[in-house]
């Protein structure tokens, strides 16, 4: 997962940013659902 979005969220530092927020919530989400 992280290599995909290392190679998609490379272009600014503003779309990194909120590329890793977007992907820490998805993983947050995911996380709790599991339960």
């Amino acid at each position: 997962m992280a290599s995909w979005l290392l190679r998609h969220c490379s272009f600014t530092p503003i779309s990194t940013v909120i590329c890793w927020v977007v992907a820490g919530l998805i993983y947050w989400l995911g996380r709790r659902r599991r339960r």
